[in-house]
């Protein structure tokens, strides 16, 4: 009841900040960027592990991927804020749903999460493609998504990249 409390309480502060309204209370619209809900969401699923893959991929830094992405987004994407609301989405699909042995996010799941009435859900197909490419904690196979602790390829290669040192280059 506190998390929900904590969610309805931010989203109306919101509503109020940016005049702009959210319809419904989804898995996408849940406030990762704020720190008290996520200590509360954190303490929920029994663990703060998942502190870093949340923080960088989906909101709580100002560079996280998601939030970055919405910014560079075309208007429609990014006045649905569609890049955060689908990566968290597919955080709580894939790490607090009902069925703990599932830990993944289809991409039904996902579009029924998201989709409201003006949204065309072809643009969730490019946001997932998106954060596939640039996010380092969302793994995917054949339209089943998950983010959890296990860093993907995109990680792995800014970690070497950044380990070369550019007289080795030259």
């Amino acid at each position: 009841m506190r998390l929900l409390a904590l969610w309805v309480a931010y989203g109306f502060q919101e509503e109020h900040r940016k005049a702009a309204r959210e319809p419904l209370i989804t898995l996408g619209s849940a406030p990762v960027e704020d720190p008290v809900f996520r200590a509360a969401m954190f303490e929920q699923l029994g663990s703060s592990e998942l502190e870093v893959p949340v923080t960088t991929d989906i909101a709580g830094k100002s560079d996280a991927h998601a939030v970055r992405l919405d910014k560079e987004a075309p208007e429609a994407t990014r006045k649905a804020c569609l890049h955060r609301k689908v990566a968290s989405t597919t955080f709580f699909e894939s790490n607090g749903g009902m069925s703990r042995s599932k830990a993944e996010a289809t991409l039904p799941e996902i579009k029924t999460a998201v989709g409201t009435p003006d949204l065309n859900l072809v643009d969730v197909d490019n946001v997932l493609e998106g954060l596939v490419g640039t996010c380092f904690y969302l793994n995917w196979d054949r339209n089943r998504y998950r983010l959890g602790l296990a860093p993907n390829l995109n990680q792995i290669l800014v970690v070497r990249r950044g380990a070369v040192q550019p007289k080795a280059i030259g």
